[in-house]
């Protein structure tokens, strides 16, 4: 079946070449479908959305641009109108291969299955050849519960392609329905033997072991599957039971404890999927999504979250902030840093992004960037203390203009007095070899901060210090 970006695109090319005639209108429409197809292709669908509309606004009797819209549309979530788009490419040519498949995708996930078998039922005899239509169309009648019906298209597709794994898998999972089970297992590791990293089938195939009572052989298919995908939480809370069969009681109540914790993340998450179910373009149940996924740490569901909401509004800073976060809690600062500079371009009144801009510049050791981000932050927002005190400490840790980097910490703690602030102000001090003054600073935060052994330490350093010099 064809899914993402890559396919779409892959599609659209080859269809150009038969698409344009030879006229000065439709030629500017090619170029501008081109630079569509690459924008999708990169992830950028509202550049891509922008440069389809212009290419259906110079050639309209051209169906191809319709398509690119319509799949932008998907990848936004905005599944009506995606419907529309393709339905207006079929308006201008019937039997255009990809409108058809991409319909019957996007009838099949509204669960108008009826739909989605006439137009797979039209991919098969447009293009009798292509695998895709039949394993397309087995999907569907499967989901309908027409097993029997869906195993003879999924062995169509096989014969036309017998070396693709997600068929072999749609076909094991099918046969596991009708509990032939020998079959199912039979078919599920001709899945895995094309694609070993293929998590669903390694999960199906120890669910299909266990209901043969064949439980050591489903401990080792489960603990692949949450090997590659440690969030798996069907696959833990099967693994736990595995595990409790063969006897090993200590394993089975940790696996238990995961499954556990994975369920709670997704009762979190559970009213706010259940509306993106019934409005896809719903921003803030997705940024709700997101946030929860990233206080858990699961910095893959956050960032997929965060982009989908980039790409129905691309300048959603709690989104680009939120990517910013992520990059930076996985230490990948060179591309935290493209994110803040981007943010710095669709907000350029917004003092936060030049902040990280700043931030990100001293973890890369770009002292002219650090100094001129923190300097526009300040500009932009002189009452925040927080660019005063992160410039004073980076010319604190470079030892470089010392005194400029007291007249930033005092600005800060003049806006707010805070222990983090009188620290920086202390080891500047400290640097300058003004002890007693550096005593005072790092006693002023201990104060408000008793706890913080890392205030506690520098003041044993400056006590230190004083000693020797005295």
């Amino acid at each position: 079946m064809v899914h993402g970006f890559r396919a779409g695109v892959l599609i659209l090319i080859c269809a150009l070449p038969a698409a344009f005639a030879d006229t000065q209108a439709v030629q500017q429409a090619e170029r501008h479908l081109e630079r569509g197809m690459q924008h999708y292709a990169d992830g950028e669908l509202s550049s891509a959305l922008v440069e389809f509309t212009q290419a259906q606004s110079l050639a309209p009797a051209l169906p191809l641009p319709w398509v690119g819209i319509g799949l932008v549309y998907v990848g936004q979530g905005r599944l009506e109108s995606a419907i529309s788009s393709l339905q207006s490419a079929l308006s201008i040519e019937p039997d255009l291969v990809i409108a058809h498949q991409q319909l019957a995708q996007l009838f099949s996930q509204k669960r108008q299955f009826d739909l989605a078998i006439d137009h797979y039922q039209q991919v098969i005899t447009l293009a009798p050849k292509a695998a895709s239509g039949y394993a397309g169309l087995g999907v569907v009648l499967a989901t309908q519960g027409r097993f029997s019906e869906a195993i003879v298209q999924f062995d169509k597709s096989i014969e036309i392609d017998p070396d693709n794994p997600v068929t072999h898998h749609h076909l094991g999972e099918t046969l596991g329905w009708l509990n032939h089970l020998q079959q199912a297992v039979s078919a599920l590791k001709t899945s895995l033997r094309l694609d070993p990293a293929r998590v669903e089938s390694h999960y199906q195939l120890g669910v299909m072991l266990m209901r043969q009572q064949l439980y050591q052989q489903a401990v080792s298919a489960l603990k692949k599957a949450v090997q590659l995908n440690s969030r798996h939480k069907s696959a833990h809370y099967n693994l736990a039971r595995a595990y409790a069969k063969i006897g090993k009681q200590t394993e089975a109540e940790a696996t238990t404890h995961l499954f556990e914790q994975l369920h709670q993340v997704d009762e979190q998450v559970k009213p706010f999927r259940r509306r993106l179910e019934v409005d896809p373009s719903n921003l803030n149940a997705r940024y709700q999504m997101a946030q929860i996924y990233a206080e858990h740490n699961w910095s893959k569901a956050a960032e997929i979250q965060y982009q989908r909401i980039l790409a129905l509004q691309p300048d959603t800073t709690a989104a680009i902030l939120g990517i910013i976060q992520l990059r930076m809690a996985r230490e990948n600062f060179q591309a935290a840093l493209e994110w803040a500079k981007r943010l710095t371009q669709v907000q350029p009144e917004l003092s936060v992004g030049y902040t990280y801009v700043g931030i990100l510049s001293a973890e890369l050791d770009l002292v002219e960037e650090v100094v001129q981000a923190y300097r526009r932050a300040i500009d932009l927002n002189p009452d925040s203390p927080t660019a005063y005190n992160n410039l004073a400490w980076f010319y604190a840790q470079r030892n470089i203009d010392l005194d400029g980097a007291v007249e930033l910490c005092q600005m800060a703690i003049q806006r707010s007095a805070k222990p983090t602030y009188l620290d920086t102000l202390a080891q500047i001090y400290f640097l300058r070899g003004q002890y007693p003054m550096a005593q005072q600073a790092i006693e002023k935060a201990i104060a408000l901060d008793p706890q913080n052994q890392t205030y506690q330490d520098r003041l044993q350093s400056i006590k230190d210090a004083i000693l020797v010099h005295d």
